[in-house]
């Protein structure tokens, strides 16, 4: 009763901090997959077949039939992700338990993971994060298999998690290393190498079949990808990745080890189930970030999958711990783990802010641009961008200008943006003036997030 309590006092707060604030509206790439898939027919096969780029068919066809079930309003598709992070951290409990831990040391390892600073929020507010949440799901759901020795629902779980995100490619790697070191009673490496084979053969063999479909349709490799997804080996980019990416999964429960550890004052105490846990959690670790760590371009967001190995460590190690702590020491930190989501929450919910002014401005810029294109017969639709505001057209819709034409109208629309410099005035030219008379010019006001007319 006590852990169920537990965990029903962790997700109020959860809830409490970012259930207010999501769905506010869509940000950025998040109109790219909505277009990705056609509004009518049927949007399964399309969503195979092609690519945005990624290829990844399964968030493209999920980005689909919420718009099938909602339209533009942002509230389903950002319920559709809080259910997902919902089955991770579930799954996570699962995926503990099979690891050898307790209730009471899974609910600590999913509170690190669900109240980590980094990935979390971002995979919530945004609703492109839905890729690695995805991701996650399904990979913690071929994991549990795995462990429960179910060849077939962990082959068919990891192909999934490749549908999702390019990073579940090195499940078939991370599983071959599982399957090595499981059977400790097989002598020689050889053996043991071979038995790994045969326990992977069916997920190797779903990679395969991943990589076919994804080279027939023509998304990009690392071979012809943009310059920000194309690897680097540069040791600069290296070692900032390594840098960040290490505080991104691992700095809460570091943190938290050093707590218990200055707290114990004694070394853990390891068995052979904790070594088994600990070689699982680091491989996870590791493997998340085996392809991420070698992109120019970093993210929170990257640090969502990896980070399920950081706390399961935490989660090994604090159980070590547990026996040769007094009472008083296991009270004292139990009361600290609880509170520690309830007085940073200010902080979490601070976190929060730069995702919902963007969603909100978005979601605003949409309502109006509807109406304009609604009311008029206005064939092209200049935006101003206001750079001075912390919300701004750049940050809120970006590149996926374009895409918002084909969900406002049904006809042809032209939507271009134009920034201006910070504080300059709003004045026309006449002598620029295009002798359009379908083209309306509207100037963003970040204060308010209303597009005033500057010339129709």
């Amino acid at each position: 009763m006590r852990h169920y309590l537990t965990a029903a006092y962790l997700l109020t707060i959860f809830l409490c901090i970012y259930a207010p604030t999501v769905g506010q509206g869509f940000i950025s790439d998040d109109y790219g997959w909505i277009t990705a898939s056609p509004a009518s027919g049927d949007p399964v096969l399309p969503a195979f077949t092609h690519n945005v780029g990624f290829y990844r068919p399964l968030v493209t066809l999920s980005f689909a039939l919420n718009y099938r079930i909602s339209g533009l309003n942002a509230r389903p598709y950002a319920l559709t992700n809080l259910a997902l992070l919902g089955a991770c951290i579930g799954l996570l409990i699962w995926l503990a338990a099979l690891n050898g831990l307790s209730l009471g040391f899974g609910l600590f390892a999913a509170g690190l993971w669900s109240f980590n600073f980094h990935g979390v929020n971002m995979s919530l507010l945004w609703l492109s994060g839905r890729t690695s949440l995805l991701l996650t799901v399904f990979a913690l759901g071929a994991a549990i298999a795995f462990l429960k020795q179910r060849p077939f629902t962990t082959a068919a779980l990891s192909l999934l998690a490749m549908l999702s995100k390019e990073e579940a490619t090195m499940l078939p790697v991370l599983f071959s290393l599982w399957a090595f070191w499981e059977k400790s009673s097989i002598e020689g490496v050889w053996p043991r190498v071979q038995d790994a084979v045969r326990r992977t053969i069916g997920i190797w063999t779903v990679t395969a079949v991943y990589l076919a479909l994804r080279f027939q349709s023509g998304a990009f490799w690392p071979t012809n990808a943009p310059w920000f997804y194309t690897f680097s080996t540069n040791p600069h980019v290296l070692m900032r990745n390594v840098r960040e990416y290490a505080d991104r999964a691992c700095t809460l429960s570091v943190a938290a080890m050093i707590v218990i550890g200055l707290v114990a004052r004694t070394t853990p105490l390891f068995h052979t189930e904790h070594r088994d846990a600990l070689r699982r959690a680091i491989a996870w670790l590791l493997a998340g970030y085996a392809i991420t760590v070698f992109l120019p371009v970093r993210s929170s967001l990257y640090a969502l999958f990896p980070s399920v190995g950081s706390v399961l460590i935490a989660g090994v190690v604090t159980s070590a711990w547990w026996p040769r702590l007094e009472t008083r020491q296991k009270r004292a930190l139990v009361v600290g783990v609880l509170l520690f989501p309830l007085i940073f929450f200010p902080v979490y919910r601070l976190r929060t802010a730069r995702w919902v002014s963007d969603a909100r401005l978005s979601q605003s810029v949409l309502r109006q641009l509807a109406e304009v294109a609604a009311d008029s017969d206005v064939e092209t639709i200049v935006l101003r961008d206001d750079p001075s505001s912390r919300a701004n057209l750049a940050s809120a819709i970006g590149s996926a200008l374009p895409n918002i034409s084909g969900l406002i109208a049904d006809r042809p629309l032209a939507l271009r943006m134009e920034r201006r410099l910070p504080g300059a005035p709003v004045r026309e030219n006449p002598a620029s003036k295009a002798p359009n008379s379908h083209e309306i010019v509207m100037s963003l006001d970040g204060q308010t997030g209303r597009l005033n007319v500057v010339r129709e």
